[in-house]
C-alpha cells in the first residue's frame, strides 16, 4: 500500500515527474483524510507524576523568610500583592526549568523534577529572579532552597520518601539566599553544572541517625551579567510608536508568556516604513531593561549568505557571553555551531556526502540548542528583521525553532514586507506552514488613522493640541502618504525643511497645495528631491555604494572607479550624506556605512540606466577581488560579476557562482546555492567563450542543490536539462550524476520513464573502470525498476550486481550504499535471512565508514533491522530497534531530520494501532504527515494507515474516496486498488468490489513490490471472502504461503495487517481446503498472541470462527463460538466497531 524507497540522503519532498497533478490529488487526499481525523497532535511530556508507583526524581522546596515580619510591617493587602508577585516568579522558573509543582507548603514550594541538573537551575533561577525583585522593590523576601534526589514514591498526586524528607530539612535549615543540597545531587550534576559548588560541611537533620553531608550552590559567583543591546536597537524617536498601543500590547503578552518558559514565535508584517523595526525595537529596549537577553538579525537584498540573520544574532552573543561556559552546555553541538560562528567550540563538524539532511539538522539543533540553554539563564528575545529578504535555509531554521517541542523562555519576533510576498515566496509558504500553531502569532501594521497622524504631528512637533487647522493638516498628510509613519516623518521633515510648515512655531497649514512643494504619490520624489540637495561627489558615491549593497565599506567604495573622482575626498562626501541622514556609519570597525532606509537606496538604483548598473557591478566586482581576503567573498563576487555580466564579467561571474554554490552546499545552505548557480546560469548565457561542459556542471550542482532544499520536481528537470549538456559536451560522469539526481528519491508506484533511460544511457556510457560510480547506477537504477515501476523481483538481480560491482571497489562507503540499496528492493519479501545477512554486512561495515557516513549508515541499518523483526514477530525487538533509531536521530533531546522525525512517528502510529490505541495512532500519523507534508510516499503512508484504523473503528465510508484518490495517484500501488475493494465488499458495494477484483487480476507476483505485494494479496484474499471469489484466493495462496509464519508489513513499517497465516487460512478456507485453513488459522493466533495485539488477534479469531461455521462438522459450531466471545472481550474494550457487528451477525447465526 505504501513504501519509502529513499536512502536517509533524500530530500524532503517529492512530486509525480510525469503530472503536474499527482501533488495536488495527494494534498486533496490527505484535506478529506484529516477531516475525519479530527485529532490534536499537541502532547506534553512535562509532568513527571506517574501514577502509584516508585522513580528516582530530585525534590526541591523553597520558603520565605521572615514572611510574618512582611504581614506585620506592610499589612495584609500589601502583604499579598509581595507574595503573588513572589510565587509567580518562582513558577515562572520552575516552568522554565521542567519542573512539576506538587503541593504549596504556606510559604513555599514542593516541586519535583526529572533531571537533577533541572532541579539546581530552577534553584538558582528562583534565587536570581527573587534578586531581582528585591532590587526593584527593597520590601520583598528573600527565600531559601533547599534539594535532594533519589528514589520517591507517589500516591495520590503527592511524594513521600527520604528524598522529600531531606529536601525540606535542608530548606528548613538554610540561610535567607541560600541553596542547600545532599550529595547525591552534588554528584549528578558536577559534570555538567556551571555554578560553583562547595561543600558546608555535615548537618544534623531532624528524623536522621546520622549526619548528612551538605553541599552550596553559590549561585551569586555566576549572577547574570546582561547583554548589551545590539548595535541595530537605536532609539525609537517616540512619534513612530503613535498609534501602535494595541500592537505593543500584543507584543508585551508575547513576552510575559515568554519569561513564563512558553516558546513564542510573532510576525509582525507590513509595508515599508510601516513602523515594524520601531515597534520591535521600542520591544527590545523593554525587553533589556526586564533583565532579559536581545539578539538581533537581519537579512539582506542581495546577498544569499544562507543564514545572515542568525549569524548576526550569534555573533553579538558570543561576543559578549562566556564562550568556554556556553560550549561546555553544547557539548557536540558547539562543532556543529562553528559552521555559523567560526571559532565556536573548535573546528566545524565535517560535513557528510552521505547524510547532508542530517547535517543541516545538526546545525538547526545547535542554534535551537543555544537559545534553549541561554533563555534558562535569562528570558531571550530574538528578533529577525526583513524576513521577506531571508533565504530558504533561514526560513527552515525559523521553522525548526518554532517547532521545537522544548520548553523555552524564548521569544522570537520575524518583520517582513507583507508587499514583497507572492503566492511561490518562500516566507509565504513558512506563514501558512505555521498558521495554526498556538504559539505562532501574526502582528499586521496598518496605516495610521488621521487622529493618530495628527498625535504624531503633536509629538515630533513638541507642541501641545494641533489647532484646526492643524488637524486638517494632520488629515492631508495621512491621505496623501496612507498613514505611512515614515512617509509622515520623511514628509514632514522635507516641508519644515523648505519652509512650508513650521511645527515649532505652530504653522501647519502651507501657502500652496502640497503637490506645489513636490508632495508625490510615493516617497521616491521625495527622497530625490533630498538626494537634490547634497553634492554631485555625494550623489555618485551614494549612487555606488546603493550597487555595493545596503551596507559597505569604504575600501570597497575607494577602489570602484565611478564613486569618485578624487578617492581621498570621499570621506567628505560620506560624511555630508550622514548629516542629511540618508546613510549612518555602522557599529564596529571604522569605515563601514550602511543607508538609513531601504527606500533611499531603491531610489538611487532607479535612477540608474541598466547598462551603468551593470558596468558598475562589474567594477565593484573587481575592486572587491583586489582587496586581500577576496578568496573568502565568493558570493559576493558571484553577484557583483553576475550582475555585471552584460558589460563583460560573465566568465568571472560563472566561475564565483560556481565557487559560492560549492561553499554554500558545503555549508548546507542549499537555498543560496540554488541563487547562485541560477545567477551563473544567466552569466553562462553572455559569456563570450561558453563551454558546454560549464553549463552541464552548473545544471547538476543545481539538480543537488534543488533536491536538497526539497524541491524535487524542479530538481528532475534540471537534472534532464543537465544530462543533455552533459551528452553534448561528451561527458559521461556528468550524464552519470544527472542520472542520479533525476531518479533520487523514488516514488512508489510513480513512473518516470526519463529516468529508467539515463540511468541506462549512464550506465553504457560509464568505462567499466569506473567502479564506484556503475556501482551506485546500478543501485538506484535498481531502486527505479523495484519501487517506480513496481517491478519486484525483477529489480533483485540488478541490485545484487550493484552489491557485486561495489565490492570490486575495496571501498567500504560504496559498498554500503550498494547494500542499502539492495535492503530497500527486498524490504517486504519473504527471504528474511538474505535481508539479515545484507544487514549483518552493513552493521560489520559500520566502524570502517568514514565518520560523517556513519550515522547515516547506521540509521539504514536500523530502519531495516527493526522491520525484519516486526515480520518475524519478534515486536519486543522492533521496539528495542524504534528505541535505538530515536536515540541515533536524537543528538540534543530532538529526533534527527525531517526523514528521521517522520519515519518515527510512522512507527509509533503503527505500534499505537497494534496496541488497538487507536487515538494515539491517529496523533502520530498526523505528526508524520506534518513532519513530512510533500513526500508523496508519506502521504501514501498516511492513506494505509488511515484505511486501517477506520476498518478497525467500523468508519469505512469515511476513507473511500481517499482510497479511490491514492488508486488514481499511484495505480502501480495496487495495494490502494486492493484495499478499495474490501472496502466496498464490506460496506456491500458488491459489484463494484468484484470490479476491483477483476482490475487486480493483471497483477502477479512479479508485477508488484516486494514491499506491498503480501499486504495486496492479503486485501484480495479477504475481498474474496467478502464476495464469494475462489478463484483469486486460490492464486493468492500460492504466492502467500512462502510468508507463513511471519507478520505481513507494508514498507518500512508503514502499517501491519497481522499474520500471514490468517490469509492463507480464509484463501483456504474459500476453497474448501479446511484442514489447511485450521492449520493456518491455528498458527495464526499463535504468533499474534506472541506479538501481543489484541486488535490483530481478534481478527483473526473472527475469521476462524467464519470458517469453522462455513465448514459445519461437529463441535465447529462451540469452538466458533468461544472464539467469537474471546474475539468480543477485545473488540468491545478496545472498542473495534468495524469488528463488533460481524461478531454480532455471526453469532446469532451460530445460536
Amino acid at each position: 500500500m505504501s513504501c519509502h524507497g529513499s536512502r536517509p540522503s533524500a530530500s524532503s519532498s517529492a512530486s509525480r515527474p510525469r503530472s503536474t497533478h499527482a501533488r495536488t490529488r495527494s494534498h486533496r487526499r490527505v484535506e478529506m483524510a484529516l477531516s475525519h481525523a479530527d485529532v490534536d497532535a499537541r502532547r506534553s511530556d512535562r509532568t513527571v507524576n506517574l501514577g502509584a508507583g516508585t522513580a528516582t526524581v530530585s525534590v526541591l522546596f523553597t520558603d520565605l523568610v521572615d514572611s510574618t515580619a512582611i504581614l506585620n510591617h506592610d499589612g495584609a493587602d500589601r502583604s499579598d500583592t509581595i507574595r503573588r508577585t513572589h510565587f509567580g516568579a518562582l513558577r515562572q522558573a520552575i516552568h522554565r526549568c521542567r519542573g512539576e509543582e506538587i503541593k504549596t507548603t504556606g510559604d513555599g514550594l514542593m516541586v519535583v523534577f526529572r533531571s537533577a541538573l533541572d532541579a539546581v537551575e530552577c534553584a538558582v533561577a528562583i534565587q536570581r529572579a527573587v534578586a531581582r525583585l528585591r532590587r526593584e522593590e527593597p520590601c520583598s523576601p528573600e527565600v531559601r532552597v533547599g534539594l535532594s534526589a533519589g528514589e520517591a514514591t507517589v500516591e495520590n498526586d503527592d511524594w513521600y520518601g527520604q528524598p522529600v524528607v531531606e529536601a525540606a530539612r535542608l530548606c528548613a535549615t538554610a540561610e535567607h539566599g541560600q541553596i542547600l543540597l545532599t550529595e547525591v545531587v552534588a554528584a549528578l550534576i558536577r559534570t555538567w553544572t556551571k555554578h560553583r559548588i562547595v561543600s558546608v560541611g555535615s548537618r544534623s537533620l531532624k528524623g536522621f541517625d546520622e549526619p548528612v553531608f551538605v553541599r552550596e550552590v553559590d549561585w551569586a559567583d555566576g549572577d547574570v551579567v546582561p547583554l548589551p543591546l545590539p548595535p541595530a536597537v537605536s532609539p525609537v524617536a517616540r512619534e513612530t510608536l503613535v498609534g501602535r498601543e494595541a500592537e505593543a500590547e500584543r507584543l508585551a503578552l508575547a513576552w510575559e508568556r515568554a519569561k513564563a518558559g512558553e516558546r513564542r514565535l510573532v510576525f509582525i508584517g507590513g509595508e515599508p516604513g510601516i513602523g515594524k523595526t520601531c515597534l520591535t525595537a521600542e520591544l527590545a529596549r523593554k525587553v533589556h531593561d526586564d533583565g532579559g537577553t536581545v539578539l538581533w538579525g537581519r537579512s539582506d537584498e542581495d546577498l544569499e549568505v544562507g543564514y545572515q540573520s542568525f549569524v548576526e544574532a550569534l555573533e553579538h552573543f558570543f561576543a559578549h557571553f562566556p564562550t568556554d561556559e556556553i560550549v561546555g552546555q553544547l557539548g557536540c553541538r558547539a562543532h556543529d555551531l562553528a559552521r555559523l560562528v567560526p571559532g565556536i567550540g573548535g573546528d566545524p563538524a565535517p560535513t557528510s556526502a552521505v547524510d547532508p539532511h542530517g547535517d543541516r539538522l545538526r546545525l538547526f539543533e545547535a542554534v535551537s540548542l543555544l537559545l534553549t540553554t541561554a533563555s534558562r539563564t535569562a528570558p531571550v528575545l530574538l528578533v529577525l528583521d526583513d524576513l521577506h529578504w531571508a533565504p530558504r535555509s533561514a526560513l527552515k531554521l525559523l521553522r525548526h525553532l518554532a517547532r521545537d517541542p522544548r520548553d523555552a523562555a524564548l521569544l522570537v519576533v520575524g518583520t517582513y514586507r507583507h508587499t514583497d510576498l507572492g503566492t511561490s515566496h518562500p516566507l509565504t509558504e513558512l506563514l501558512a506552514d505555521l498558521h495554526r500553531e498556538r504559539h505562532v502569532d501574526r502582528v499586521e501594521l496598518s496605516g495610521l488613522h488621521p487622529t493618530d497622524v495628527a498625535t504624531f504631528l503633536e509629538v515630533a512637533s513638541g507642541g501641545g493640541p494641533l489647532d484646526e487647522r492643524g488637524l486638517e493638516f494632520a488629515t492631508v498628510l495621512q491621505h496623501e502618504t496612507a498613514g505611512n509613519p515614515f512617509f509622515v516623518g520623511q514628509l514632514l521633515h522635507h516641508l519644515t525643511e523648505i519652509g512650508a510648515v513650521s511645527p515649532r512655531e505652530g504653522r501647519w497649514r502651507p501657502e500652496l497645495p502640497l503637490g506645489e512643494y513636490g508632495m508625490p504619490d510615493s516617497l521616491r520624489e521625495v527622497i530625490a528631491r533630498r538626494l537634490s540637495r547634497l553634492s554631485e561627489a555625494a550623489n555618485r558615491a551614494l549612487k555606488v555604494a546603493a550597487v555595493i549593497g545596503h551596507e559597505f565599506d569604504l575600501r570597497t567604495l575607494e577602489l570602484a572607479p565611478a564613486a569618485a573622482e578624487d578617492p581621498m575626498a570621499l570621506l567628505d562626501v560620506l560624511e555630508e550624506s550622514c548629516a542629511a541622514r540618508l546613510i549612518v556609519e555602522l557599529d564596529g570597525p571604522p569605515g563601514r556605512f550602511g543607508f538609513n532606509h531601504t527606500l533611499v537606496r531603491q531610489a538611487l538604483l532607479d535612477a540608474l540606466s541598466a547598462t551603468r548598473r551593470a558596468r558598475l557591478h562589474r567594477q565593484i566586482g573587481e575592486a572587491i577581488e583586489a582587496q586581500p581576503g577576496a578568496a573568502d567573498l565568493a558570493g559576493r563576487l558571484a553577484y557583483h560579476y553576475c550582475a555585471g555580466a552584460p558589460a563583460g564579467s560573465a566568465t568571472r561571474g560563472v566561475l564565483f557562482a560556481e565557487l559560492a554554490a560549492l561553499d554554500a552546499l558545503e555549508k548546507l545552505a542549499s537555498e543560496a546555492a540554488i541563487v547562485h548557480l541560477e545567477r551563473g546560469l544567466k552569466a553562462f548565457a553572455l559569456a563570450e567563450q561558453a563551454d558546454p561542459a560549464t553549463r552541464a556542471r552548473l545544471l547538476v550542482m543545481l539538480a543537488e542543490a534543488l533536491h536538497l532544499a526539497g524541491d524535487v520536481t524542479r530538481s528532475k528537470s534540471v537534472a534532464a536539462q543537465g544530462a543533455d549538456e552533459a551528452r553534448f559536451s561528451g561527458c559521461a560522469k556528468l550524464v552519470a550524476k544527472a542520472a542520479l539526481w533525476r531518479a533520487a528519491l523514488p516514488q512508489a508506484g510513480v513512473e518516470d520513464p526519463l529516468a529508467g533511460q539515463l540511468l541506462d544511457e549512464a550506465l553504457g556510457a560509464v568505462a567499466d573502470s569506473d567502479l564506484r560510480l556503475r556501482a551506485a547506477l546500478l543501485g538506484q537504477l535498481a531502486l527505479y525498476r523495484a519501487m517506480n515501476e513496481g517491478q519486484g523481483p525483477a529489480a533483485d538481480p540488478i541490485a545484487q550486481q550493484a552489491v557485486d560491482t561495489a565490492r570490486l571497489t575495496g571501498d567500504t562507503t560504496a559498498v554500503a550504499r550498494a547494500l542499502m540499496d539492495r535492503c530497500v528492493v527486498l524490504q517486504g519479501s519473504h527471504d528474511v535471512r538474505r535481508q539479515r545477512r545484507h544487514i549483518e554486512e552493513l552493521a560489520a561495515l559500520l566502524s570502517h565508514l568514514p565518520v560523517r557516513n556513519r550515522a547515516a549508515a547506521e540509521k539504514v541499518l536500523l530502519r531495516h533491522d527493526a522491520v525484519v523483526h516486526l515480520q518475524t514477530g519478534e515486536v519486543a525487538r522492533f521496539d528495542d530497534d524504534v528505541e535505538a533509531f530515536s536515540r541515533l536521530c536524537s543528538g540534543s533531546g530532538l529526533n534527527g531530520e525531517w526523514l528521521d522525525l517522520a519515519t518515527i512517528a510512522m512507527w509509533r502510529s503503527l505500534r499505537a494501532t497494534l496496541d488497538g490505541r487507536f487515538g494515539d495512532a491517529e496523533v502520530f500519523a498526523a505528526e508524520m504527515l506534518q513532519r513530512a507534508p510533500d513526500e508523496i510516499n508519506f502521504h501514501n503512508t498516511f492513506a494505509a494507515q488511515l484505511f486501517l484504523l477506520r476498518r478497525d473503528q467500523g468508519r469505512l465510508a469515511e476513507i473511500k474516496d481517499v482510497l479511490r484518490e491514492a488508486v488514481q495517484t499511484a495505480p502501480r500501488l495496487v495495494g490502494f486498488r486492493a484495499a478499495l475493494a474490501l472496502t466496498q465488499a464490506e460496506l456491500g458495494a458488491v459489484d463494484e468490489a468484484r470490479e476491483e477484483l477483476e482490475a487486480l487480476a493483471v497483477y502477479d507476483g512479479t508485477k508488484v513490490p516486494y514491499v506491498t505485494r503480501a499486504s495486496s494479496l492479503a486485501l484480495l484474499v479477504e475481498t474474496g471472502a467478502e464476495v464469494g471469489d475462489a478463484e483469486h484466493s486460490a492464486r493468492a495462496y500460492e504466492v502467500l504461503l512462502s510468508h507463513s509464519g511471519q507478520l505481513l508489513v507494508v514498507g518500512w513499517g508503514a502499517a501491519c495487517l497481522g499474520a500471514a497465516d490468517r490469509f492463507l487460512g480464509v484463501a483456504a478456507a474459500n476453497t474448501g481446503r479446511w484442514d489447511d485453513a485450521e492449520r493456518h488459522f491455528e498458527a495464526a493466533v499463535a504468533l499474534e498472541e506472541a506479538a501481543g495485539s489484541a486488535p490483530l488477534l481478534a481478527r483473526t479469531q473472527f475469521s476462524y470462527a467464519r470458517a469453522l461455521a462455513a465448514r459445519g462438522r461437529r463441535l465447529d459450531r462451540t469452538r466458533a463460538l468461544d472464539l467469537l466471545d474471546a474475539a468480543a472481550v477485545a473488540a468491545d474494550e478496545l472498542d473495534l466497531g468495524g469488528l463488533q457487528l460481524g461478531l454480532g451477525a455471526l453469532r446469532d447465526r451460530l445460536r
